[in-house]
């Protein structure tokens, strides 16, 4: 289960207003009032620009409105803070609700317009605010440089606090590529940045962003020293709430629950479970609904792992109805532990319930990734089409202003000569009217050439643009067909994995069932009989080979003619198996065998390929 993180980059609006958390009726009614009155025309864009603040959250429409008439009455009267300040509060509408194309459009008009005012604090608001939307679908090189324009812009104005909110959106950024090594980095000057200034509320942000981080990395790497790492900074945070250096209501309950929740990874329930209860305490009062939910699951856990059911259910039954309402990925982990707590039971067909429960969420969350992923795609894709197309007008203009100056020069050169042949003209009338009749039609012809190499050259840059875009279209495309394959492909093994699992531990109670029950044993027998015959079902395999083709077609054929003898279609199943990278014990489930079975079988597919004992039979597979 992930952290939560309440106070890094969710705050778009960082250094430009404070945060409201509802409308007040009563700023709005001040400065509608203030509108009316008799009052300079630049005092009332700054007016309509408030407005536009006050109404952002809860109204876009009417936000959007009052930025557009801030926007055209400092137009107006050439007002160039005003205009920017028209862009920016347009923008910052737009990111609140989410479209963020729209917003990077208006932040980078509002740009130009903020430099000729020479406002600097707003010019580092409208990079960070860049930085944020492009973070936003996952563009982060862009965020990064956008970050760092911040930063130099910031460090010059001494504003150490936003210096340090921007290394730690920095070091996110980079924690999103997985450049972990850079992102710590980062992380590191933020902290540092904090620390000298003694800002402890931007402290307490970066130690938490710093603490993610490492969360980051474990579920990257699954190495336990890094969540040591993570407590050690939220412990940090910690002491600097117990010191009340810390005012903001909602870290106290954020990091609490990020400890326990830490702790609950390491398994060190006796330490995660009075956290987890803090936590639940606090977050009720700021209405901390992610806390509240995924605290709840972490409980009913714990007190299932300590064989406690009954106390488990009412935390699964307070989190459910939470989790479908905000975040079905919360739901799913929900279900999945009501699933853990029934069977633990043996109440066998709530466990399935859940299951079949689990499976449709897991659908939903599926289409709703892909849609998602491809709206992302679309709006950094119109971005990047964008400023293509600005970078090609501003070479254009280039283009034309060299020839501008061309012609300017040739048209001075035309000059000089007319005088020097006006000059001559008294002496040799003649010879001169024959050199200049000369010289003019030479002068056409180099025209002409010239400007039959520019069109041509217009053409060929227009080809190369228009087969640019075509090859990016086709590489998106064949990019989102892999994506597809490769989803269906895990989706389809992880099903086939669950299955298995369940069917086999249907088979072990029945098993166990046997000799109580000596009446039903033939009966109890012949289902045994039917889930073996299930679990040894290659209709499944059969299946999904078909999807594996499509993912990585020529494989089997491949394998097949480096293998001296002749590979049979477990030794096919289990070379699959490996080119997917699974594990050991996941191969097991799938294959219905001992761990150990699947290392011999990996010996005796190496012996049949004929490989050297140097050679790793796995990279050699991942190769094909």
């Amino acid at each position: 289960m992930k952290q939560i993180f309440l106070l890094g980059l969710g705050g778009l609006l960082w250094l430009y207003c404070p945060q409201a958390s509802a409308q007040n009726t009563q700023v709005i009614d001040s400065l509608q009032q203030v509108l009316s009155a008799d009052i300079a025309d630049s005092s009332k864009v700054i007016v309509l620009g408030e407005l536009s603040w006050e109404y952002h959250i809860h109204h876009k429409e009417k936000a959007l409105q009052y930025a557009r008439q801030e926007l055209t009455l400092a137009e107006k009267i050439n007002f160039p803070k005003g205009i920017g300040l028209g862009y920016l509060d347009q923008g910052v509408t737009y990111s609140y609700h989410q479209e963020y194309d729209k917003a990077i459009d208006l932040y980078q008009k509002a740009l130009p317009h903020l430099e000729k005012a020479g406002k600097h604090t707003l010019i580092a608001l409208t990079y960070y605010n860049i930085a944020v939307a492009y973070s936003k679908f996952e563009a982060s090189e862009k965020a990064i440089a956008n970050f760092l324009k911040a930063v130099d812009l910031l460090e010059k104005q001494q504003d150490w606090a936003n210096v340090s909110q921007s290394y730690t959106g920095i070091a996110n950024s980079y924690a999103t590529l997985h450049q972990f090594p850079k992102a710590i980095d980062y992380h590191h000057k933020a902290v540092k940045v904090a620390r000298e200034h003694t800002d402890y509320e931007m402290l307490a942000v970066a130690l938490t962003d710093f603490s993610a981080t490492f969360n980051t990395m474990f579920d990257t790497y699954h190495q336990p020293s890094y969540l040591d790492s993570s407590l050690v900074y939220l412990n940090q945070v910690h002491e600097l709430l117990k010191a009340g250096k810390v005012k903001n209501p909602i870290m106290q309950p954020s990091v609490i629950f990020n400890m326990g929740n830490t702790y609950f990874q390491q398994e060190n329930y006796e330490e995660a479970l009075p956290l987890i209860l803090q936590a639940l305490v606090l977050a009720e009062p700021v209405n901390l609904q992610a806390a509240i939910c995924q605290g709840n699951t972490i409980l009913g856990k714990i007190y299932t792992r300590q064989k406690n059911y009954a106390a488990a259910l009412p935390h699964f039954q307070k989190a459910l109805p939470i989790a479908l309402e905000t975040n079905p990925l919360y739901a799913a982990d929900t279900y999945e532990a009501m699933m853990a707590w029934a069977a633990d039971q043996k109440k066998f067909q709530e466990a399935f319930d859940y299951q079949q429960q689990l499976v449709s969420l897991k659908d939903s969350i599926y289409h709703l990734g892909k849609t998602e992923m491809a709206e992302r795609m679309g709006l950094q894709y119109e971005t990047e089409k964008k400023e293509a197309r600005i970078a090609s007008l501003e070479q254009e203009n280039h283009f034309e202003r060299n020839r501008n100056i061309l012609y300017l020069a040739l048209l001075a050169m035309g000059l000089l000569l007319s005088g020097v042949i006006f000059y001559l003209l008294r002496l040799k009338q003649k010879v001169l009217s024959q050199k200049a009749a000369l010289s003019e039609e030479a002068r056409e012809k180099a025209l002409l050439k010239q400007a039959l190499a520019e069109k041509q050259r217009e053409r060929l840059q227009k080809e190369l643009y228009l087969q640019a875009e075509l090859n990016q279209v086709q590489e998106i495309q064949f990019r989102n067909e892999m994506d597809f394959k490769e989803r269906e492909l895990t989706t389809n093994v992880l099903l086939l994995e669950q299955q298995s699992g369940f069917l086999q531990k249907i088979k072990t109670r029945l098993q166990t069932m046997l000799p109580q029950a000596n009446r039903l044993e033939p009966d109890l027998k012949e289902v045994c009989k039917l889930i073996d015959n299930r679990l040894t079902s290659e209709q499944d395999f059969e299946k999904f080979m078909v999807h594996f083709e499509k993912v990585h077609p020529d494989f089997f054929s491949q394998l097949d003619k480096t293998a001296p003898a002749t590979l049979t279609p477990a030794d096919q199943k289990l070379s699959a198996y490996i080119r997917m990278n699974l594990s050991t014990k996941e191969m097991a489930h799938l294959l219905n065998v001992e761990p150990k079975s699947i290392q011999m079988a990996r010996y005796r597919l190496k012996l049949k390929l004929n490989l050297p004992e140097e050679t790793d039979l796995v990279n050699f597979i991942q190769q094909l």
